[in-house]
């Protein structure tokens, strides 16, 4: 059997590209996974990053990242900040559907006109007769 590279050639060579390929998708799929969330204002930690480094990514400090993870500080202390930890990097506006009050209401020309007596035409003290 004829190595190159540390792989044997034949099968072993074409398992290391299918390999290699998962890898490209899986990659692909984690920046796009990064992209939805930083939509929402979230990060997921990549190995390496530092809280400083992701920081700089998003225009904050620190502290902000502290303020807006009110968990970060115990995560870091217990060593707990790894890659794949999800972090809020951007305050998140009042969602309006959730609040309590009720969507304005919504006139459609084509919906029918109901008048009350005091509503309709006619003379304006009501008199007349």
């Amino acid at each position: 059997m004829l190595l190159v590279g540390g792989c044997a050639t034949g099968r072993s060579r074409q398992t290391a590209d299918e390999v290699f390929a998962l890898q490209r998708q899986v990659h692909a799929l984690e920046n796009a996974l990064q992209k939805l969330l930083e939509e929402h204002g979230k990060h997921i930690v990549r190995s390496g990053e530092t809280l400083r480094t992701i920081a700089q990514r998003h225009n904050l400090q620190v502290s902000d990242l502290y303020r807006m993870n009110p968990d970060l500080r115990s995560t870091i202390e217990g060593n707990q900040f790894y890659p794949g930890l999800v972090i809020v990097v951007r305050e998140q506006k009042p969602n309006k559907i959730a609040s309590h009050e009720p969507p304005p209401p919504v006139s459609r020309p084509d919906a029918p006109v109901h008048r009350t007596q005091d509503s309709l035409p006619g003379p304006a003290s009501g008199g007349g007769r």
